[in-house]
């Protein structure tokens, strides 16, 4: 992804994420994303700890499952161009669907 103030490719914070509550930020408690692999990083804030709901938590565990889901969906593209012609028919549709999802990923 290239942000508009970077000429080079930079790639997301490496898995896995994980669901953290009561995560210090700004002075302020949170429920986050983070990756302790990599020195602490918090790779969002979900909301304040204190707000937190269920639909806070539903929120969380899929931003946490975002880089394991997009891993999952471009070898499923490789697997249906593996398969013959007969079954790669019956695949198309969703092959549409994984496409705009990794798009919707990656998009720069």
């Amino acid at each position: 992804m290239k942000h508009s103030n970077l000429e080079a490719e930079v790639a997301p914070t490496p898995q896995p994420w994980a669901i953290e509550e009561n995560v210090l930020a700004g002075n302020i408690i949170h429920l986050a994303i983070t990756n302790r692999a990599v020195k602490d990083w918090m790779v969002c804030s979900v909301t304040p700890q204190k707000l937190a709901r269920d639909i806070d938590y539903a929120n969380a565990r899929l931003i946490a499952s975002a880089p394991a889901l997009l891993e999952a969906l471009k070898m499923a593209l490789v697997q249906i161009h593996r398969d013959n012609d007969e079954r790669k028919a019956q695949y198309r549709a969703t092959e549409d669907h994984v496409r705009a999802a990794i798009a919707l990923a990656e998009k720069e």
